[in-house]
């Protein structure tokens, strides 16, 4: 019975703990080996407040690609927080400016997707820092 017991106890915890993971609605970054996605200035520090974030969409030869439509979300890297969303459906030379706002200090994971004029979606993820004014 004791065994049992045990038993019971340590399913319920286990399904108690992978029941309080963080449940993310994020995109899965899948990139195109035929595209490449870059950001402008990422490593240099981050501070809150509006950006200007620089997209740039290159195909595998590292030609520009214009005619893309290019989404970028932002997400803490901790639960609870709403996600920073930017666009631009218009770029030139492959660079596509995409307003952005960072929320507040901390780790952010940001998504950058690529809509390509023949359909091909691809995304890729950056990690990054961002500190407060």
């Amino acid at each position: 019975m004791r065994r049992y017991a045990l038993g019971s106890l340590l399913c319920a915890i286990a399904l108690l703990v992978g029941g309080c993971g963080r449940q993310s609605s994020q995109p899965t970054a899948t990139p195109d080996p035929g595209v490449q996605i870059e950001v402008e200035n990422l490593n240099e520090p981050q501070r809150t407040g509006d950006v200007t974030l620089i997209v740039t969409v290159r195909d595998a030869a590292g030609g520009p690609v214009d005619g893309a439509k290019v989404d970028v979300r932002g997400d803490m890297s901790h639960a609870g927080m709403t996600p920073s969303r930017g666009s631009a459906d218009s770029g030139r030379d492959g660079r596509y400016e995409v307003p952005f706002t960072w929320t507040m200090g901390g780790d952010w994971v940001l998504d950058v997707t690529a809509t390509l004029p023949d359909g091909r979606t691809t995304t890729r993820r950056f990690d990054l820092t961002v500190s407060a004014p």
